[in-house]
């Protein structure tokens, strides 16, 4: 029980991981889309 207490209220357990790579890449695509660098004309 103390664990999963300290699991959900410590800071440095949700800032102490990355995102995956994958999970980055698509953010960038995204914005590429959006700021219409990926060519498409809208």
């Amino acid at each position: 029980e103390l664990i999963r207490f300290l699991k959900y209220t410590c800071p440095a357990h949700l800032y102490a991981t990355s995102m995956s790579p994958p999970a980055v890449q698509q953010i960038i695509s995204a914005l590429k889309v959006v700021l219409g660098e990926d060519g498409s004309s809208r």
